[in-house]
Formats: structure tokens, sequence, C-alpha cells
């Protein structure tokens, strides 16, 4: 039997999830002659399918009068997603063997020209899919493909004979650019204007006149001229200039490459401007190991990057070492950086090491008397006082490490990571600053040649930073700050961790410093950080100046958490101590919703105006000999929770809130709580504190605890402080103050306590609760007449129906009587006294 067909593949069949069987019409002689092909079509991946494992096969019964079969999954249906291809693969034998006196069968010679057939149709198949020259080029050509040492790392293309050869970077290459235009010929015109230069050496140009090739001779090109030694014939668009612009392969000039994004409405531009987004250190020979000095290269990319349109600098993992990166002038405006896998810039020691500057008591790291750092932004550039219009704007560090070893070199007061002198918008998100020797970043009032105050340039007008989500980690608290804001219009630092910063007699890990009456630092929210193992004088230390114009102010520090501070959570006193700040140069900072272990006193306000602590919670504040509130005004001291939970016998000197004994101007203390406060709850010292309302006050059994004390102040100026709808809880603890310590509720040394009273009618008490303290007779006690004691009055607001009630509560050595309490009878009149059930509040 003939084959009659030279089909040898069926297929591609595509995969619809339902169909699992597959038909062939092409002659095998077993199961085994099958080759099945699936492909994966998300991925380009074939491969070839075992018999009887992944399919199987039912083979027609007569291959010669009816060949072929069908091929069933043994999987099931083929999958959306990928396609199934059937062919032969019968080996390329000859097993029939024909012996001398054998049987000469005609089905056994069929079936041995059959195979050769078969074996034939295969190899054509085969060639069909082949990469092959035109019958028309003869066969002189030599299509044999170099070695395979002269393939290697280059590209294959064909030589002017059209044979096949290599290519390597700088060699003659393929069309990169074909461009067309079309001119109507007049019959009498010769010169026609090309819209571009078509280029010299290694570009092609052709033209055709009425589709008819024209040779070369018959035309000239110089530069966007084409003339024609004789005129074309009249047409409309029937000149074709056709231009093939080559370039080297491997150093293509990337202008000559389009490049069109995807998705709806996206435009072709060249790989030129595509690239020009981005600029790597690597393009400028950053090597990024740890070792090379990498300062040229990035200081180049930078550079290179400036003048431009939101350009962003790539920065590819690595360890970079620099000394220092300048970006000094407005040209730097609109850098951001991006790392990848938190690439580190790591502090490259100049070669000589520190270096005394005239002027500066001691030696530095930093190139002046000024303050330096590994990458400094300066606008250097005048008229900076009342605005940002000359600043740099919009510089984002994103992802980076900035690195200093300042437990191998030391403590720098002038060297920081980041250091920025007129800066707007300037943006730090994800980045970690470690082991920085001044700070981790510096917003200072200027570097610059223009006007002085002393000897510090004082323009840098700087606006608008943010610090969020970073790291700042000093290593061995050998540090200045982590960040100093010493001129700055508005900042945010939120969402950032501070470990391990700052040495003694330096602010904090943040400072926000005004050190002349010609900076600007106000507007900025310091928020939801975290502060760990803090030196200093404390985390968040604000200090504002006492004659800046404009007043620093307006500072919200909230919803941040202190753990381990040496010195206060947040401390707000004027800069150096000059003055005391008023109602016209008020501060108004908010202190609110912190919370705060084991720091050295909860907080500190220092000769300042209009600041409010507010919801905070102070747990183990040891307090001990610090005034939170020293020589301050119009403050208050809202809601907060003041534990001193390291209160014993032996250390029973912590207090919750400490009030100074000079200056202060009528504080109101309201809404807190007092738990377990050493000596006392709150310490005043001459009671110039205008208001102790709905305060909740429990004490320790072992600390002996005050919940009010005082050790100045007369009787007048007690009687002008508001106590009222205090709450008391727990026992307090005896102690040896004597007839001083009435239930040791208030205790003022000197006996200056108030013991006037004047009986009150019912509707003569003020709403609310009031507290007064008698030393002495109290006329209208139950109790016999020598008993010192307690009254609690409590009005109810509802006028109409009078519900008055007091409690008289015996002094601590009086406790063996019961307390008393009575109703009111009338608007005037008092129900008679009778015996509570409960002896102790």
């Amino acid at each position: 039997m003939t084959i009659s067909s030279t089909v040898r593949t069926a297929g591609p069949f595509i995969g619809n999830g339902t169909a699992s069987v597959f038909p062939f019409t092409f002659k095998v002689f077993s199961a085994a002659d099958l080759d099945v092909i699936k492909l994966t079509t998300s991925t380009g991946v074939e491969a070839t399918l075992v018999l009887n494992t992944d399919y199987t096969v039912s083979l027609n019964g007569n291959q010669n009068t009816n060949p072929g079969g069908s091929v069933t999954l043994t999987a099931g249906a083929l999958a959306t997603g990928f396609t199934l291809t059937l062919t032969s693969d019968i080996a390329n034998l000859q097993p029939t063997d024909l012996t001398n006196q054998g049987g000469f069968y005609p089905e056994v010679i069929t079936d041995s020209l059959d195979r050769a057939t078969i074996q034939i149709q295969q190899i054509s198949d085969i060639g069909d899919r082949t990469l092959k020259i035109p019958i028309s080029d003869g066969s002189s050509l030599n299509m044999e493909l170099p070695t395979a040492a002269q393939r290697a790392n280059s590209f294959l293309a064909f030589d002017a004979s059209g044979e096949p050869t290599v290519v390597t970077a700088g060699s003659s290459g393929a069309p990169a650019t074909i461009t067309r235009q079309v001119f109507s010929g007049t019959g009498s015109q010769t010169v026609f204007t090309l819209a571009s230069d078509p280029g010299a050496l290694g570009n092609s140009a052709q033209v055709y006149i009425g589709g008819v090739y024209q040779q070369r001779s018959t035309y000239t090109i110089a530069g966007t001229t084409l003339t024609f030694s004789q005129a074309p014939v009249a047409g409309t668009n029937n000149i074709e200039f056709v231009n093939f612009l080559t370039s080297s392969i491997g150093a293509t000039s990337a202008d000559l490459v389009t490049y069109t994004p995807s998705g709806v409405g996206a435009v072709a531009r060249s790989a030129a401007s595509k690239f020009g987004d981005v600029v790597s250190v690597k393009d400028f020979g950053a090597v990024g190991d740890g070792v090379a000095d990498d300062t040229a290269a990035v200081q180049a990319c930078v550079d290179a990057a400036k003048n431009g349109t939101n350009k962003n600098i790539y920065i590819p993992a690595g360890t970079y070492l620099i000394s220092h990166v300048d970006m000094i002038g407005l040209a730097y405006s609109n850098l951001t950086f991006i790392g990848e896998g938190m690439p580190t810039f790591v502090f490259k020691l100049p070669p000589g090491g520190r270096q005394t500057i005239p002027g500066y008591p001691s030696p530095t790291f930093a190139r002046s008397n000024l303050a330096d750092g590994m990458f400094v932004l300066d606008a250097n550039s005048a008229n900076q006082f009342t605005n940002d219009a000359n600043s740099i704007k919009n510089i984002t560090f994103i992802g980076i490490r900035f690195q200093m070893n300042v437990a191998v070199d030391g403590f720098d007061e002038l060297m920081h990571c980041v250091c920025a002198s007129g800066t707007s918008g300037l943006y730090f998100d994800h980045c970690q600053f470690v082991g920085f020797m001044g700070d981790g970043i510096a917003v200072c009032r200027g570097r610059g040649t223009g006007p002085v105050i002393g000897s510090w340039p004082s323009f840098g007008y700087n606006a608008n930073t943010v610090v969020t989500n970073c790291i700042f980690d000093g290593v061995n608290k050998d540090n200045r700050q982590a960040i100093s804001i010493y001129y700055c219009d508005g900042f945010t630092i939120m969402d950032n961790v501070f470990k391990n910063t700052t040495k003694s007699g330096m602010p904090g890990a943040i400072s926000v410093e005004s050190d002349s009456d010609q900076t600007v630092c106000r507007n900025g929210i310091i928020a939801r950080n975290s502060f760990t193992n803090i030196g200093g004088n404390g985390a968040i230390v604000m200090l504002p100046r006492l004659n800046a114009n404009p007043p620093t102010r307006n500072i919200d520090i909230a919803y941040n958490s202190f753990q381990t501070i040496t010195g206060s959570s947040v401390t707000v006193s004027t800069y150096a101590g000059a003055g005391k700040l008023t109602e016209t140069n008020s501060c108004n900072v908010s202190i609110r919703y912190n919370v705060a272990k084991d720091v050295g006193y909860a907080f500190g306000l220092v000769q300042v105006y209009g600041v409010v602590v507010e919801g905070n919670v102070f747990t183990n504040a040891t307090n001990l000999g610090v005034y939170q509130l020293n020589d301050s005004d119009a403050c208050d001291i809202l809601n907060n929770t003041f534990d001193a939970v390291a209160a014993t016998a032996t250390s029973p000197n912590l207090v919750g809130l400490a009030v100074t004994t000079t200056g202060t101007n009528k504080p109101r203390i309201i809404g807190n709580r007092f738990l377990n406060c050493g000596w006392s709850a709150i310490y005043a010292g001459v009671g110039q504190v205008s208001e102790v309302l709905n305060n909740t006050f429990v004490s320790s059994t072992t600390a002996n605890p005050y919940c009010f004390f005082s050790s100045a102040g007369t009787v007048a100026q007690w009687e002008q402080t508001k106590f009222s709808g205090n709450l008391l809880g727990g026992t307090f603890a005896s102690g040896s103050n004597g007839a001083n310590s009435v239930n040791k509720l208030l205790w003022i040394s000197g006996g200056n306590i108030p013991t006037s009273y004047v009986a009150k009618t019912p509707e003569t008490f003020d709403y609310g609760t009031t507290i007064f303290q008698s030393t002495g007779i109290f006329p209208e006690s139950p109790a016999p007449a020598s008993t010192n004691g307690m009254l609690v009055t409590t009005r109810l607001k509802d006028a109409t129906s009078i519900s008055v009630t007091q409690y008289f509560y015996p002094a601590y050595n009086d406790t063996a009587l019961p307390v008393y309490y009575r109703h009111a009878a009338s608007n005037t009149t008092w129900q008679n006294w009778r015996k509570f059930s409960q002896t102790v509040i």
C-alpha cells in the first residue's frame, strides 16, 4: 500500500479543559513510533510525554487502508493554557532482512518502503522548520557557521556576500532605524530636501522612482539635500527615499532606539529618554565593595543628575565608601536617591585624620568649623530669611543606610551623616543611620557666604522636612543627636526608631534648637516614634530662644514611646537659660498621649509659656532633684498617669509631679492619676498652683507618700488654690509628721495649713467636691472637739433638687473614731451627723 499523504503531524490541539482524546491520520507501525509534545503556552516550554505514563495509543486496525489512530491523555482533559502536537519518531534504521531462499512477501517490501518514506517525511518536516537560504542564491555560498569559540558572546550576522559571520561590540551591525519619505516629481525639479540627515559611514539609502530602484550613481546626498543628475518624471508621490540607519552592535546610541511603554495612551520615545529617568552610581564607576573609594563616582552621578526634572538616582545593593558628596546650589533640586536592598554609604576617614581648625575648640573630621557631612546639601543662596524661594527643593532618600563608626573613631560634633542648609521638601523614608559621630541628620541654619551672626552664617531657610520609617542607632550613646532641627519651618518626624544615642551634656535624640534669634523653628510634629536607651538631657529636647523672631512654637509631640531614658522623655526649656518666655512668644507645645517608662524624670518645662501635658503615662520616673515645672507659666497638666513603681521604704524619694520653688504662675493640675509616688504625689514650692482638681491619688503602703507637699508658701497663697474633686484610694502609710499630716492628703511644712472655716449652708457650697482640712477644732465636727480631720463636701449641679453630702474623716491619729456623714435637709439646713460603716478612705 502506498503512502499518499505528506502530513506527518497532527495538531497543535489547544487545551479547553474538555477534550482528552486526540486523533492522528498518518501511518505508524506501533504505538512506540509516536512522539507526543505538550507545550505550556505561558512559558513556551515543551515537554515530551511518556507512553503508558502520560498517554495511551489506540491504532486503527489497518494502517495501510486506514492509517492513524488516537492518543488519550491518562490525566484527563488537556487544560486551558496547554497545546498538544502529535508526530512520528521512527528511528532512521532499516530492520527488513531478505535472506537467500527465504520468503519474498509484498507486504514486507511495502512496509520497508513505507518506513523509508516516513523517515524522509520526518527529515523534510525538520527542514521546513529550519533557517535556509533561497535556491536562487546558488551553491557557491559557504553557509557553515563559525566555530563555537568564535560564536561565544557574539552576535550572528551576515557579511557583504550574505555568508554567516559573527560581530562583537564595535562591529558593523544591522539596521537600527528605517525611515521613508515620498516626493512628487515635476519633470524639472532635481533637488529635494530630506527631513533629516541620513548619516554618513555605516548608513545605507535607497531611492525608487515609480517603484524602480535607482542606481547610486544617478543621485547624490549631502546632509539633508538629495540631488538627482536628471530630473525625475512628473507624478504624485512617485519618488520614494528609504534610509537604513545602521549602528555598531553593542554600542548603539540609545537615542536611535524607540521605546513604547505598555498601556493605553502610551507615547513612544527614545530609549535615551527612558534611560534618562534614572541614573545609577554604577554608571559612573562606583564599585560598592566597601574597599574602593566611591566618592568621585557618587559625586559624578549626582552632578550628572542635577539641573534635571525629578531625576532618580539609583543605588544598587552594596557598601559604598565615601568621604563627602556635596550638593551645593539650587541646581541640585528635585533629586530622589533610591536604594535597592538597603545599600550602605560608609564614611571614609580623611587621610590625615582629624584636623585642628582655627576657631573650633577640638580636632574634627569636618573640613571647616561649620557643620559637615557625608552628604552636604547647601543652597548657598542669599535672601533666605523669610521663605524657601531660594532653597534647594525636593531631595528624597529612600531605603539607604548611612554609617559611621563612632565606637572606633569617636565623637565629632561637626561631622554628620546628612547635613542640610537651605532645603525645602527634604524627605527620608525607610533609611538607617548607624554609629554617627555627630548627628544622623542635621538641618542647619547656614554654611555659605551670606550674612553672619557671630561666626555662623545665618541664612539657609529650611522648610517641610520629613523623616519617616527610619532607624537611628547611635551604637554607644557617644553621639550628638539623631536629628537636630536648628532651622526649619515645618517638619514631621514620625514612625521612626531611636536607640543608643546621645552622650552626656548633649540635648537628646531629637533636638529642636533655635540657636539664633534669626532662625525659624516652628510648626513641627514628632509622633509615633520609639526611643530606647537614650542619653543626654532627654529623648526629645526643645530649646526655644527668648528673642527669636518668629518665635519657636507650634510643636506637637504625641503618641511616642520612651524606655530607659537618662534624662526626661520630653524637655522644653529656653535656649541656654537666657530668660523666660511670655504670652507674646509663647511656644504652644503639646505633649500628649506618650508612654514613658524607666526615665530620669517624666518631663521638664523650664522658663516656658503655654505648654499642655495631656494624657501621658509616666512609669518609674525617678524625678530626683528635678522640677518638671520650673519657672513656667500658663501650663496645664491634664489627665496624665504618674506611676513611680520603684517607690519603696528604702527608696521613698520619688515624686510624681514637682513644681518649682520660684516663678511658676499657677499651673492647672487636673484629672491626673498619681500611683505609688514616693515622697509625695505633687510637690510644690511657693504654692503658685491655681487648681488641683479631679485627680486620683493611690498611695503605696511602704513609701510613706503625701498627696500634696509644699516646703514654702503662706496660708494666704494656699487659700487661693482650688482643691476639688480629688479621689483618694488605697491605704496611706503613717509617718512622723505629726499634726501636719492630715490623712496624708496635704502637708505643708512649717505648719502653714489653712485652718480658717466659716460655717456654710448647703446652697453656698460650690458645685462638685470641696475638701477642707482641719488641724484644729472644726466647729461643726460630730466628734470630740479636739479632733483633727478632713471634711469632704459634694454638691450635685441640679440646683432645683438639692443633694449635698458631707463626710468627715478623722485624722490618722484618731482612726479609732468612725467616719461621719450628713445630708442637706434644705437649701439652708443640714440633717444630723450619722456614723458611717467604714472607717478609712
